[in-house]
């Protein structure tokens, strides 16, 4: 026990050590946990809704690679644990190779260390891992940038209010470039014809006049432009708003030369998008792809308490509390839902450790095969 607690000392001051040292090369840490993928479509899109998608890519990526080496059994143990931690210098891989980004990731061991994944690319990415979880690491000269962008985007939104006699509005958006604030439920939010690089708000009744105001004021080039962004944005909602590079965000905001650089900010920004974009069209024609192994799911989550765990090979098996079935789980799905080691490693005398889960059956190499995953640590209790 003494051992326990001067390891977990150190610990927090090998933490409290690396967290300064981030803070002293001009980085900020976002304590907000996540999983690699979820992090990864943060930092390239400020928002983690494409997670799936590039996920899906990075599957697509590895299949094209396999078919020159034909092997087809790490290829279905990649499509079935795409998250697991043996994976992850693969996923930084193709991530870096896609998107063409340097990607620094940053742990601690006997101190702070770094991976660095580098093929040439200047744009850079990073994050922090500990204990199974990723964050989001910025610098501070990003964070102004964010600011100065969202600066623009109010002045922007405030523009066009004022041109249709309505309130004037501010975007509500964190420090930290969070999308999942919203705005006041009586207006409407939609976006507007300058791209994705903001947001306009109308009132339901000021609706008709700006949009035959917009229609109006836009150039031809313009308009094509926007005929075939409004076409990708009917189909993904939520596109992502990407970034004004550096040289741009220095350039102090002048409304009347707004509408001269926008065909340029335009263009940069399908370009963002488009590997999305291929994703997304490929995965509405075939929307069984990105789940192939996967046969049946029980929709209903189940409770029950870790019969069995094998630290060593890394799995055991849950009793259903309700069909007393054995439902097979391994560290990695722990891992990917996050659950603290303690949970499912210690043993307690005369308790047991309660859990619930989701039940799946996939095709396993040789059979189909069930097992539990979205685990949550409920509890610990007696045995029933």
């Amino acid at each position: 026990m003494y051992s326990n607690l001067i390891s977990s000392s150190q610990m927090t001051l090998k933490r409290e050590s690396s967290i300064n040292l981030i803070e002293q090369n001009d980085m900020v840490l976002i304590i907000e946990p996540k999983t690699l993928f979820q992090c990864l479509s943060t930092l390239l899109f400020q928002t983690d809704i494409y997670q799936q998608q590039i996920q899906t890519l990075c599957l697509q990526q590895f299949k094209q690679h396999h078919k020159t080496l034909n092997n087809v059994s790490s290829l279905a143990e990649y499509i079935i644990n795409q998250q697991s931690e043996q994976f992850e210098y693969l996923n930084l891989e193709l991530i870096s190779q896609i998107f063409k980004v340097k990607i620094e990731l940053y742990f601690i061991d006997d101190g702070l260390l770094s991976m660095i994944i580098n093929h040439g690319y200047v744009r850079t990415i990073r994050i922090f891992k500990e204990d199974y979880n990723y964050y989001e690491l910025q610098t501070n000269s990003y964070r102004k940038k964010f600011k100065f962008i969202k600066k623009i985007i109010d002045q922007t939104i405030n523009s066009f209010l004022q041109i249709n006699n309505t309130v004037q509005y501010k975007r509500p958006l964190s420090e930290e470039g969070s999308q999942k604030l919203h705005p006041s439920l009586n207006v409407v939010l939609s976006m507007n014809d300058l791209g994705h690089i903001g947001l306009s708000v109308q009132s339901a009744k000021t609706q008709k006049i700006d949009k035959q105001y917009q229609t109006s004021t836009l150039t031809p080039q313009i308009q094509k432009i926007m005929n075939v962004n409004q076409q990708y944005s009917a189909k993904l909602p939520n596109a992502p708003i990407t970034p004004i590079t550096s040289q741009k965000a220095k350039k102090v905001f002048n409304f009347r030369d707004f509408q001269e650089n926008q065909v340029a900010q335009i263009i940069e920004e399908q370009e963002d998008t488009k590997l999305l974009q291929e994703i997304f069209t490929k995965t509405q024609q075939n929307p069984q792809q990105t789940q192939q192994q996967i046969i049946a799911s029980q929709p209903e989550r189940v409770i029950g308490y870790l019969k069995f765990y094998n630290e060593s090979k890394q799995y055991g098996f849950f009793l259903d509390d309700k069909n007393k079935k054995d439902i097979f789980v391994h560290q990695d799905d722990f891992k990917k839902s996050c659950v603290d080691p303690e949970c499912y490693e210690k043993k307690r005398k005369g308790l047991v450790p309660y859990f619930s889960y989701q039940v799946i059956i996939y095709q396993g190499k040789k059979q189909q095969n069930v097992k539990a995953i979205d685990i949550k640590f409920e509890r610990y209790d007696q045995q029933k």
